[in-house]
């Protein structure tokens, strides 16, 4: 399987390409592409630079890794006043809601736990789900559809974390990360294994390309060629030098400020101190940038991290290699690694991507179908679809489908005997005949079920369709009878006034009423002559 980590930074976009096979999983190339130093048209910048990435790749990747903007996701720590994982499980959702700002049914939450001495530590970051449709129709817009969604920051965090299983981690007390890029800094503490700090603010490697630019008249392309030549830490000797070397430690001093404010908290936080500084990104490459950083900070030891001293890496590969500017990525992809200390990812349930089974599997899933009162039959019958669908796929899919073929059939047919399950699980042309007579036998109950009327699938259909597609929701419960219709749900985009004429338009209903609060409706209605 090959899979692919992107960064969409403001100054390039980055790609990591990785292999995973059986008791293996490597990485085959670092991809480029270097974007403008103004961003005029983002989405079209965007869409060509990832157009000529993919076009580097020997093939399409069957996984793509990506993360949501910083700005959508709220991170928070927890103090949970137990230390066994199971009541910290069961107690963290509550702390949590009682900190935001917004309603926790309406978000996708990850979280990871850790234990302390007499308590737990929570680490959890969450996404209100109209923040994730929005950013997954950008990235459409631009040619990607993710297959992992994390938050920015985790691929670093992954790298550290995973070089620190060769290390003594209590022994090096707490260690300030720093990801300095383009325009943005994330800067996270990290304490043996403990994720304790995580925030992300606006400055990043442009604001010296600025001050530069401002400073000598020159062009921003120069400026930013000769941000790269300098050495900070060195005394100059020409006048211009001392010019530029003055303009950039000005322009640093707003880096160090977010630094100090954090810095302060923790300690007044945790009573303790940081004993040492790791940088990773574009800007941390700067000459001289981790001494002058080290002796603002109180003289504390400050190196690059680098990746590949800890990781393996062919050799090929390590030639040239800026590994410190591929750390987002890296970390990122090694989640399909199974060896990732975090594997946040917010697109799942809901907004899990379709694949070949994923789609088939969302259908069985969609809350329209599966609350059908007595017809429970109906069920049976949308699950003969899903087994149809994995028989078929079960030959492209190799071990994945089939693993899920046999477990959709043992779902359905509970009753069949072992053997024939095994019988027709691995033969595609025998379970395909075995689900055409089911269903023959199905549409004959559904007909006996309807009294020779509409088939309350058909039913369910039309309700489905009411819902044009400028409306966007997430209907949580349907329920049917021959009395009654009950549908709940959440309004993400669009006028639903269209939807409530479109089911009073159903000859099976009557009396269509919603109820409204805010982006929560409840439809309530009578059903005819069932």
């Amino acid at each position: 399987m090959r899979i692919l980590a992107l960064e969409l930074g403001s100054w390039s976009v980055k790609g990591v390409e990785f292999e995973s096979g059986f008791r293996r999983f490597e990485i085959l190339d670092f991809h480029e592409v270097r974007l403008p130093l103004r961003l005029s048209d983002p989405v079209e910048l965007y869409k060509r630079a990832i157009t000529d990435l993919f076009a580097k790749l020997p093939s399409n990747p069957d996984k793509v890794v990506l993360s949501l903007p910083a700005s959508n996701i709220s991170l928070r720590f927890l103090t949970i006043p137990v230390k066994q994982r199971k009541k910290a499980e069961q107690m963290y959702r509550f702390e949590l809601e009682d900190s935001l700002p917004f309603k926790l049914d309406d978000t996708v939450v990850e979280h990871v736990i850790y234990s302390q001495k007499d308590s737990s530590l929570v680490f959890a970051a969450i996404a209100p789900n109209r923040f994730i449709i929005q950013h997954l129709d950008y990235l459409k817009k631009i040619g990607l559809d993710p297959d992992w969604l994390t938050f920015e920051g985790m691929g670093l965090l992954n790298l550290y974390l995973g070089s620190l299983v060769k290390e003594s981690p209590e022994t090096l007390g707490p260690t300030l990360l720093l990801d300095v890029g383009h325009t943005k800094t994330n800067l996270s503490i990290v304490n043996e294994n403990r994720i304790e700090v995580f925030r992300s603010f606006s400055w990043g490697g442009f604001a010296i390309t600025q001050n530069i630019a401002l400073a000598t008249g020159l062009p921003l392309e120069d400026s930013e060629f000769q941000k790269h030549q300098m050495v900070l830490d060195n005394a100059p000797n020409e006048q211009t030098n001392i010019e530029l070397r003055t303009t950039t430690l000005q322009a640093i001093g707003p880096l160090l400020s977010e630094i100090n404010h954090s810095l302060v908290s923790y300690r007044n936080t945790t009573k303790q101190s940081i004993t040492s500084i790791q940088l990773s990104g574009g800007t941390a490459m700067l000459k001289g940038l981790p001494e002058i950083i080290g002796k603002q900070l109180g003289g504390l030891p400050c190196n690059i991290f680098d990746p590949a001293r800890t990781f393996p890496l062919k050799e090929s590969l390590r030639a040239n290699l800026e590994a410190p500017r591929f750390c987002e990525g890296w970390g990122r992809g090694n989640v399909f690694g199974r060896k990732s200390p975090l594997v946040f990812n917010f697109r799942k349930k809901f907004f899990g991507k379709h694949t070949s089974l994923g789609e088939i599997s969302a259908f069985v899933s969609n809350p329209n179908v599966l609350k059908l009162g007595r017809y429970g039959a109906t069920l049976i019958f949308i699950l003969f679809i899903h087994v149809t669908a994995a028989s078929y796929f079960a030959e492209q899919e190799s071990v994945k489908a089939n693993e899920e073929l046999k477990k959709v059939f043992a779902d359905t047919f509970k009753s069949a005997p072992k053997a024939l399950k095994t019988t027709l699980t691995s033969n595609p042309q025998e379970l395909k005949k075995y689900i055409e007579t089911k269903n023959k036998e199905m549409e004959q109950k559904l007909k006996m079920v309807s009294k020779g009327k509409e088939s309350m699938i058909s039913n369910v259909k039309k309700i489905t369709d009411s819902f044009p597609g400028t409306v966007r929701v997430d209907v949580n419960k349907l329920e049917i009878n021959d009395r009654n219709l009950t549908m709940e749900g959440v309004l993400y985009e669009g006028d639903i006034t269209s939807v409530t004429e479109n089911l009073k338009k159903i000859p099976l209903l009557s009396e269509v009423l919603i109820t409204l609060e805010g982006q929560r409706f409840t439809y309530r209605a009578k059903v005819n002559g069932r």
